[in-house]
C-alpha cells in the first residue's frame, strides 16, 4: 500500500509546522509492512528540510494550477465541460498517476476537496472558527467559510479524522454532526521535543540561553504564539502593567510571526511604558526556543483557542509551571494548570505574585504530576501507535477491492 503524507505548512507557520514536522520525525524511517510512505509537499523550503532528515519525499509541482482549477469547477459551466470530458483536478491526476491508495494530511488543508476518489486520513485541530470567532483573522477574507468547507468535506468523506483531545471530539461530533467511529484521538507532539532528545545537552542550550541576552533578568515568564489577536497578548500587556505597579520583579518574553496584531501590541508596550519588563524577539530558531523553555521560570498562555496546544504540552515535557487560560483546555489537561480569568488581568497577576511569593510544594506536585502524564500518554511512541493502526487497519480494507 501507497500513502502520502501531505504536507503543506510553511516554516513560519508556527505550531501546524511544528506539529507537522513531529509526525514526520516520528513516522520518518519506520519499517512498516507493505506500506511505503512518502511525504508530498507544496513549498520547495520544506524539501530541503525534509532532505535535511533524510525523509522520502516528492514534490507537488502543479499547486497553483490545483487552485485555479478548484475555482472554476465551482462554476457550472466549468463543472459540466471537466465532467463531459473527465478532466480531473491536477492535484488528484498527480495522486493517481502515483498510485497512492490513502492520502494524510498533517493539518486541514484545501487539498482535500482537490482529492477526488481517493482515500485519506486528515489531522484538524480545533473548531474555534465556529465557537469564538469574533477575531478578524477568522472573519477576513471567508476564513470561516473555507475551513468549514474543510471540515464538512473531512467529516463526510475521511476515512479516520484525528483530533487532540477528547473535549475536541465532541466539538467535532456536536458541530459537523460526525460520527463518534470515524474520530479518533491523536494528542499533539512538538518537534522540540525532537530536537532536545536528539542533542540532550543541557550545558549547550544554556550557552544558547546566555546570548539572548536575557539571562540576568530575573523571574522569566515565556509566551511562544504568532502575533494573532485570538492569542491574546494584550492581555499579559494589561496583567504586567498591575504586576509593575505593585514592584514585582518579572519580564515577559514573546516570540512568534508577525502577524496582523504585532504592530498594536508593540505599541501598546511602548504607550505603557513596559519595554523593561517585556521583551520581543523577532525570530528565533527551534534552539533558541528550547533554551527558553529550559531557563524560564514558567510558562504563560492567554489564548481564547484551542482543547490542547503546544506551549502546554512542551511545559509538560520540560517541567515548567503554566498559567493558562480558564475553561478553554480540555478538563483532562486543565487540572495541570493555573487557571486564570481572561476577563480580569488582576486575576492573573494575583496568581503571578502570589506564586514568585510562595514557590509552594503544590506548584511542584502539578509539575510532577503533568510530566508524568505526559510521559505515559502524550510520548511519541504512543502517538506513533495510534497513526500506525490506522494505516494498518487501512491496508487490510484496501485487500477488499482491486487495483
Amino acid at each position: 500500500m501507497k500513502v502520502a503524507i501531505f504536507f503543506e505548512a510553511g516554516n513560519f507557520s508556527g505550531g501546524v509546522y511544528n506539529l507537522s514536522m513531529s509526525t514526520i520525525n516520528s513516522l520518518n524511517n519506520k519499517e512498516l509492512s507493505d506500506i511505503d510512505l512518502n511525504i508530498v509537499t507544496t513549498t520547495f523550503s520544506n524539501i530541503k528540510k525534509l532532505r535535511s532528515v533524510d525523509a522520502k519525499s516528492e514534490f507537488f509541482p502543479s499547486h497553483k494550477l490545483a487552485e485555479r482549477f478548484n475555482k472554476l469547477n465551482k462554476i457550472k459551466l466549468f463543472n459540466f465541460i471537466f465532467k463531459k470530458f473527465k478532466i480531473i483536478n491536477p492535484f488528484e491526476k498527480f495522486i493517481k498517476k502515483n498510485n497512492y491508495d490513502l492520502i494524510f494530511f498533517l493539518s486541514p488543508s484545501k487539498y482535500i476537496e482537490y482529492s477526488g476518489e481517493t482515500n485519506f486520513i486528515v489531522n484538524l485541530f480545533d473548531f474555534n472558527h465556529r465557537i469564538e470567532n469574533s477575531f478578524p483573522e477568522y472573519r477576513s477574507k471567508n476564513n470561516i467559510e473555507e475551513i468549514d468547507d474543510i471540515i464538512t468535506t473531512s467529516a463526510k468523506k475521511a476515512y479516520k479524522i484525528f483530533v487532540n483531545t477528547d473535549e475536541a471530539k465532541k466539538d467535532l461530533q456536536n458541530l459537523y454532526n460526525c460520527h463518534s467511529s470515524k474520530i479518533l484521538i491523536l494528542p499533539y507532539g512538538s518537534s522540540l521535543v525532537n530536537l532536545y532528545e536528539s542533542k540532550n545537552n543541557i550545558t549547550s542550550f544554556l550557552n544558547i540561553f546566555k546570548k539572548l541576552e536575557v539571562s540576568k533578568t530575573k523571574n522569566i515568564f515565556f509566551y511562544p504564539a504568532q502575533f494573532w489577536p485570538h492569542k491574546n497578548h494584550k492581555y499579559l500587556i494589561d496583567a504586567a502593567k498591575i504586576l509593575d505597579a505593585n514592584n514585582i520583579e518579572f519580564r515577559f518574553i514573546f516570540c512568534g510571526s508577525k502577524k496582523i496584531n504585532f504592530d498594536y501590541i508593540v505599541n501598546q508596550i511602548k504607550l505603557n511604558n513596559l519595554n523593561d519588563k517585556i521583551f520581543i524577539y523577532d525570530y528565533l530558531n527551534d534552539e533558541q526556543v528550547v533554551a527558553l523553555y529550559l531557563n524560564c521560570l514558567a510558562v504563560v498562555v492567554p489564548t481564547y483557542v484551542g482543547r490542547s496546544s503546544l506551549p502546554l504540552l512542551e511545559s509538560f515535557y520540560f517541567k515548567k509551571t503554566i498559567f493558562y487560560s480558564k475553561d478553554i483546555l480540555d478538563p483532562a489537561l486543565e487540572k495541570f494548570v493555573n487557571a486564570f480569568d481572561l476577563k480580569n488581568p488582576h486575576d492573573l497577576a494575583h496568581k503571578i505574585s502570589e506564586f514568585l511569593d510562595l514557590r509552594s510544594s503544590t506548584a511542584q506536585e502539578k509539575i510532577i504530576k503533568a510530566y508524568d502524564y505526559y510521559s505515559k500518554f502524550l510520548n511519541f511512541k504512543t502517538r506513533n501507535e495510534h497513526v500506525i493502526a490506522v494505516l494498518n487497519d487501512f491496508k487490510y480494507l484496501r485487500k477488499r477491492w482491486k487495483n
